[in-house]
């Protein structure tokens, strides 16, 4: 609420977070999701109305907190947004730490060593949990009061050793400069913005509804694939396309990847979850985000024992000596 400001035209202040500010200066910025907050309302009963008159009240501008930075953002080199969250602050790949006593109070320094960067690195990813905790945003009431998220496991571990997850056979080696770029890459050819336009005209017939269109030249379909991502490529990618016979596997696409499966013990009804990817190196002392891409909603087949799933490719983007963005998949996420 504005009170003081304007109580007649002024009730609701849009405030813009110092990363949406980030964003708008380089013209990047696409609100996608809008939440609603009364952290700054209080709530006073009245024994007549119910509750009291806020318009005669004295309002202060609104402004951007520290904990309205849930996500951390990374620039398209992958390098992370300078974050603050109270004596921490994480720039680029490196987490540094406010001196609070001493002759060098108020500097920071950066922090060295695996135990100390492990203990610290903790306390800063699960601060932005806390701080999307403390936005008191509202939402609808469910119909049922559990709706705490649970999960089967809290933690899980992918051994690697020189037969897992890739068998020495398998295991092959490629240069950057090899790799497709972002706009061939076969996991975006579900989007429109990396789809095959070859130039054309388009010249009308007289008398026809149709018109003529035809191609200026010869532009051959250089895509990783011509036709979208479906959800059975990616189960065969996954080495998950076998077929055995008496219990023995006789033909197999690719080698089966190491996979592990968590349960939603507990959720509300509509299972809307956030989740961050990162990279800790605790003998470095450096911390990454992973990019992700989503592949958007699947509808499966009829003969699999799931409906629908949404995958996201979760990896890292490095930069050709083109200057082009090339994608490298580490996990492939599937949520059903």
């Amino acid at each position: 609420m504005a009170g003081i400001l304007d109580n007649k035209s002024r009730v609701l202040d849009i405030i813009i977070t110092r990363e949406g500010k980030r964003q708008m200066a380089s013209g990047k910025l696409v609100p996608r999701f809008i939440s609603f907050s009364d952290s700054k309302s209080f709530y006073e009963f009245d024994p007549v109305s119910g509750s009291s008159d806020a318009s005669e009240r004295v309002y202060f501008e609104s402004f951007s907190q520290q904990k309205d930075s849930v996500i951390f953002e990374s620039d398209d080199s992958g390098q992370l947004i300078r974050y603050d969250g109270g004596p921490l602050t994480i720039n680029r790949e490196a987490l540094f730490t406010k001196i609070l006593t001493g002759t060098n109070q108020g500097l920071v320094k950066q922090v060295s060593g695996s135990s100390e960067f492990s203990s610290i690195a903790n306390d800063l990813l699960s601060g932005s949990l806390e701080n999307f905790n403390k936005l008191d945003l509202i939402g609808d009431e469910q119909d049922f009061e559990d709706e705490e998220l649970r999960l089967d496991t809290e933690s899980i571990s992918f051994m690697i050793t020189q037969t897992t997850p890739l068998k020495s056979s398998d295991k092959t080696s490629a240069y950057i400069d090899e790799i497709e770029p972002l706009f061939l890459d076969k996991r975006l050819s579900h989007a429109i913005n990396f789809a095959y336009l070859p130039p054309s005209t388009e010249r009308k017939i007289p008398g026809r509804e149709r018109s003529m269109r035809r191609r200026l030249g010869e532009y051959p379909d250089i895509r990783q694939s011509r036709r979208p991502y479906s959800f059975m490529d990616i189960i065969n990618d996954l080495g998950g396309n076998t077929k055995r016979v008496n219990g023995k596997v006789v033909k197999q696409r690719n080698p089966q990847k190491t996979k592990k499966t968590i349960q939603l013990v507990n959720t509300s009804r509509q299972s809307n979850m956030i989740f961050q990817i990162f990279e800790s190196n605790n003998e470095n002392g450096t911390i990454k985000k992973l990019d992700v891409i989503n592949a958007g909603p699947y509808r499966t087949p009829r003969n699999s024992n799931r409906d629908n799933a949404e995958v996201y490719f979760a990896g890292k983007i490095f930069l050709t000596k083109s200057g082009l963005p090339t994608f490298v998949n580490i996990f492939t996420i599937i949520i059903d």
